[in-house]
């Protein structure tokens, strides 16, 4: 991700950290941008694990953006989210 991305998406989580009074504690802007950072380069690290976890009609079926929109949406109701 650039600098720009990184901040974009750590400006998105704070604002609904806040529309939902979440607590954060003790985190600074340059900690949550180096969380963001290694997040990101963890998710592209596995991508081709994750696409070869999917069965291959979905493999096959599925563009990247679709394939990137379900993870999201598995990954949210995992974490708890509606």
């Amino acid at each position: 991700m650039t600098n720009e991305q990184i901040k974009e998406v750590a400006k998105e989580f704070m604002e609904k950290s806040s529309s939902r009074r979440d607590v954060i504690d003790g985190i600074t802007k340059d900690d949550l941008n180096l969380a963001i950072g290694s997040i990101a380069t963890g998710i592209e690290a596995n991508i081709a694990t994750f696409d070869l976890s999917l069965p291959i009609k979905a493999q096959t079926g599925l563009i990247a953006k679709q394939k990137t929109g379900l993870f999201f949406l598995i990954t949210k109701k995992l974490a708890g989210g509606g």
